[in-house]
């Protein structure tokens, strides 16, 4: 008679038989029964609560393939074959009843009564043990983890910016990965300046940043192990943060600082709209945000700006005739708009080439997608792999391929026309007044934050703000003799630059 044997060790199980010593084992039993073994099947460092395992599969295809010929699977042991007690006796059941074969451990008779009510339980209590071990090594794994975590220590997969490695006791550590932690640095310093997620993600894609979705950006924002803290979250569902030991890619003072921007405290209610384009950045002298509204007057509406806590209302249009007279006198140097032509045609000649190293890339990527779909085609078409599984991978695999084309498509627009775009662009860089004029009201907002950070205040008609983009540096005195606008801190200069924000870019 035929048989085949299944052997299975897990890095997490902690067993202290070996694939070697339990091979030698089924072969033995085979011998001593005069059992024909036709293959083994061995799953190395394979989960014991699920059947969804390599070799496991590959078993289950050679029964499928060999249908009849086989009537005995052996195995070392019940605690071997599976540490989950419901899908262990469903699967022994599955096989006998579908393929009829029999699954005989090692230390049971040849001849065995499966289906005697006595082996029926001793079986089930055998599992049953086994599963409540399971239970204990993930338990004490959880206790692992959460001490390592405790001491500082990053026990997952290393998050983009970092890299896996061991330190001098062999203990797992993450590394930063200088060729992609700028990036991580970019996306926090960007978001901090005030541009949205979104403007963030398109910037960053282009220069390779590869992970896709809607909250790509935002995963990324919230993750304290950049600044070097591990979250932890305690028994009672609390937060706390452990200083890691690992070095940070930013500042912590920036990473509680995009937290306060991703989750304000009070959720805004507001709309932005047209007619209030500072709804939300405009504070009173007191402090308090001001909400806007109309008023009707004898022949139409008229729209204000209001301090709740005052009850005063200031009138729009003479808010914004001040804020047109401040953006007026907002404007770049001719040396510095010099420094910014150089820059963004550098900038666009390195990302030409970029973008050709990118191409090749998603050439490589599609290339390998169009293997595992013709694979798995061919696999599905010699009844090697059930239709659940074909359903299951085949539009994750069309979804990956048309994604890639897209990407393709997209990288080889032509871009030679960018540049005479931005040439266009930099005259109205000495006269700022006009591009926030076309802009819309999100856009108008992105660019005020960018300029006076995160508020503007309005005190017995003067505007006043807390810091001003260093790029207008040398427009404070003029916006201050005309009564316009008064900076209560100055930015400095900073960088080698003639405009950089405070990181330097």
């Amino acid at each position: 008679m035929n048989a085949i044997g299944y052997i299975r060790i897990s890095t997490k199980d902690q067993s202290r038989y070996s694939l070697e010593y339990q091979q030698t084992e089924v072969e033995r039993y085979c011998e001593r029964n005069q059992l024909k073994l036709l293959a083994v099947f061995k799953d190395n460092g394979q989960c014991s609560d699920t059947f969804d395992r390599p070799d496991w599969l590959a078993l289950e295809t050679f029964i499928r393939e060999h249908k009849g010929a086989v009537r005995f699977l052996i195995i070392f042991d019940h605690d071997r074959f599976s540490r989950n007690l419901p899908e262990a006796l469903a699967k022994i059941s599955s096989l006998e009843k579908k393929f009829g074969i029999r699954v005989i451990a090692t230390n049971e008779a040849i001849d065995t009564d499966t289906t005697d009510p006595s082996v029926f339980l001793n079986r089930a209590f055998k599992y049953l043990i086994a599963n409540h071990e399971l239970i204990h090594i993930r338990k004490r794994t959880r206790m692992g983890i959460r001490q390592a975590m405790e001491n500082g220590r990053f026990v997952n997969m290393a998050p983009y910016g970092y890299k896996n490695a061991r330190d001098e006791s062999g203990r797992g550590i993450i590394l930063v990965d200088p060729a992609k932690s700028p990036l991580v640095q970019k996306i926090f310093a960007d978001f901090i300046s005030g541009d949205s997620l979104m403007t963030i993600f398109r910037s960053v894609k282009g220069l390779g940043f590869p992970a896709k979705g809607n909250s790509a950006i935002q995963r990324i924002l919230e993750r304290s192990v950049y600044a070097g803290l591990i979250k932890i979250v305690t028994a009672e569902g609390k937060e706390k943060y452990i200083r890691a030991i690992h070095e940070a890619i930013i500042p912590e003072a920036q990473f509680w600082t995009a937290q306060r921007l991703l989750h304000p405290g009070r959720i805004s209610r507001s709309r932005l709209t047209e007619e209030v384009p500072l709804r939300g950045l405009l504070k009173c002298w007191c402090g308090c945000s001001m909400t806007a509204g109309k008023s009707r007057g004898r022949s139409k509406y008229y729209t204000y700006y209001r301090c709740m806590k005052h009850g005063k209302n200031f009138s729009a249009d003479m808010i914004h005739d001040k804020l047109r007279a401040v953006i007026a006198h907002l404007s770049l140097t001719p040396r510095q708009v010099a420094y910014i032509e150089t820059a963004a045609k550098t900038k666009l000649e390195n990302a030409t080439i970029h973008r050709a190293a990118l191409i090749e890339e998603k050439k490589k990527a599609l290339a390998v997608v169009a293997e595992k779909l013709h694979r798995m085609e061919e696999k599905y078409m010699n009844d090697e792999i059930e239709t659940s599984t074909y359903k299951k991978w085949y539009p994750k695999f069309m979804a990956d391929q048309s994604a890639l084309q897209e990407e393709i498509k997209n990288l080889k627009t032509d871009q030679s026309d960018k540049w005479t775009q931005l040439i266009r662009l930099f005259p109205y860089l000495q006269d700022l007044s006009v591009i926030f004029d076309k802009a819309d009201v999100v856009q108008k907002q992105a660019l005020l934050k960018v300029w006076f950070k995160q508020s503007l205040i309005f005190d017995n008609g003067v505007f006043r703000t807390a810091w001003i983009n260093p790029a207008f540096a040398h427009n404070c005195v003029v916006l201050k003799e005309k009564g316009l606008l008064e900076v209560e801190e100055k930015g400095e200069m900073t960088g080698e630059t003639p405009m950089c924000t405070r990181d330097g870019n």
